[in-house]
């Protein structure tokens, strides 16, 4: 058996994950549809997600995340309408003792969404795993992808409150 490598543990420590807000809710199919492969239906959901970083003191960071499968949609597809609103607390010391200030900022964002991907993913498995299609695997994310998009909003917003802080 290999030798344990401590080097490989991340220096941000997750210390608990909790869901603050849940929807489930199941869309029956048709007589029509009712053969349909659930497998085929869950490729075809929109996925709406959505970060934030908060940072309490010195030591203890919370990462929230929103996702929303098939929620709130016009036209709902048949199946699952699933939300979930996480928080994910982590143990941010030896983050910014061992790296320097932007990898440590990029580490908490690029580790923190996919921890909280993670843990989103075993939440909808779990609450969908006795429903009508059976489990739900929330599908791999570009996580590179969510970053830059959230980049862009925020910055957009920034522009938007310089803008209305001038016209006053």
């Amino acid at each position: 058996m290999p030798s344990k490598q401590k080097n490989i543990l991340s220096p941000l420590k997750l210390l608990d994950y909790q869901v603050l807000k849940s929807s489930y809710n199941f869309i029956s199919p048709d007589k029509e549809s009712i053969n349909l492969n659930p497998q085929d239906l869950f490729d075809e959901y929109d996925i709406d997600i959505d970060y934030a970083i908060e940072e309490r003191d010195d030591k203890v960071l919370l990462f929230f995340m929103k996702c929303g499968i098939n929620f709130k949609q016009e036209e709902s597809k048949i199946g699952y309408e699933l939300f979930a609103e996480i928080v994910n607390v982590f143990d941010s010391t030896k983050i910014f003792e061992e790296l320097d200030e932007d990898q440590a900022r990029q580490t908490i964002v690029f580790s923190g969404i996919s921890i909280s991907v993670n843990n989103l993913r075993n939440y909808f498995s779990d609450i969908t795993k006795r429903a009508p299609f059976k489990d739900y695997l929330l599908p791999a994310l570009d996580i590179q992808t969510l970053i830059k998009e959230k980049n862009k909003k925020v910055a957009a917003q920034v522009k938007k409150g310089k803008k209305s802080k001038g016209n006053k």
